[in-house]
């Protein structure tokens, strides 16, 4: 078994124990030629546990959107032995999740079958080259695997709410998952639940020249993003610092016609961004079981019943397929 992080635990035998990786891609091999890849990203709201209502529908979900990576969002504390199973459920033999989380307990989660080249959680004191810096609300976390050319996929949950100190930590958010995504190469997607509309960024302030008030006792802002403010300030935009790198969203909507993918505020705030690499043959979808059998991206197994897509979340996962070359 190959150690990926600090910790390890199999989807299969032996038994897991406590730890940052649950996955063994031992059995994974190489590929190469063009590769169709798929992507979801989904805020779960509350995965639940295995044969609850919110944990089947789920799986339900994701069986059929039949994805080669998953990316979610608010995998609470007790849940992450339940996302290993879902893991082992779906057959993905990649599970990435952390052990914590800088400020509450929920956070994120990648699950892949493909052949993993490399997994990381990132922290701000890491990517900033400051030891005391903890400015993100939950840590991103990237994979990278083989198809052909090194795919990486970062997934990140961006802070939620509309005081000036949540779009400030919203904008930090940002940059930090930015800069995870910035150590990839040609082909990298940054997807997840962005909490913010892309036709929709905050005026006021529009640059934020100083930490504003509100912050959590444990927020520090590292040195290089503290250095910013006074050079010129930081965009109160979470799309500013994606589209720096060269990402750019890929544009998806409901068979229905509707961008939401929170059906309960109608919302357009989960996307899936990527490089021009991905852009250039990327089509997608967000998918609501409402519509399911009217077309769109093929799906795996038969049409869901109609209920399941609001049993599992109250977000919409969406869906990108393209062609690596």
């Amino acid at each position: 078994m190959r150690w990926l992080l600090p910790f390890l635990i199999a989807c299969g035998p032996p038994s897991p124990v406590p730890g940052d990786v649950l996955g063994d891609d031992d059995d994974n091999t190489a590929v190469s030629g063009p590769q169709v890849v798929r992507v979801v990203t989904w805020n779960v709201e509350q995965l639940g546990y295995p044969t609850s209502v919110e944990y089947e529908a789920a799986k339900e979900v994701l069986a059929r959107l039949d994805a080669d990576i998953v990316g979610l969002n608010e995998i609470d504390e007790p849940e992450l032995g339940h996302v290993k199973t879902l893991g082992e459920d779906l057959g993905y033999t990649t599970v990435l999740v952390p052990a914590t989380n800088p400020f509450g307990d929920i956070r994120n989660a990648i699950m892949t079958r493909l052949p993993v080249i490399d997994s990381h959680i990132h922290k701000p004191a890491e990517l900033s080259s400051d030891g005391q810096a903890n400015d993100v609300t939950r840590y991103p976390l990237s994979i990278t695997v083989d198809v052909g050319q090194p795919l990486t996929v970062v997934n990140q949950h961006w802070k939620s709410g509309f005081d000036d100190s949540d779009e400030f930590r919203r904008a930090i958010d940002s940059e930090r998952t930015a800069q995870a995504a910035a150590l990839a190469g040609e082909w990298v997607i940054v997807m997840g639940d962005v909490n913010q509309e892309i036709d929709d960024a905050p005026t006021s302030p529009s640059t934020f020249t100083s930490v504003p008030a509100g912050m959590p006792n444990d927020f520090w802002l590292g040195g290089d993003l503290y250095d910013r403010l006074d050079a010129g300030g930081i965009v109160n935009d979470a799309f500013n610092a994606p589209a720096g790198i060269g990402l750019d969203i890929v544009e998806a909507k409901q068979l229905d016609g509707r961008f939401d993918t929170r059906d309960e505020s109608g919302r357009r705030i989960d996307y899936i961004m990527g490089s021009a690499a991905v852009r250039n043959t990327a089509v997608a979808e967000v998918y609501d079981s409402r519509d399911d059998g009217d077309g769109g991206l093929s799906k795996a197994g038969l049409a869901l019943a109609r209920e399941v897509s609001a049993a599992a979340s109250d977000h919409f996962p969406v869906i990108a397929e393209f062609t690596v070359q």
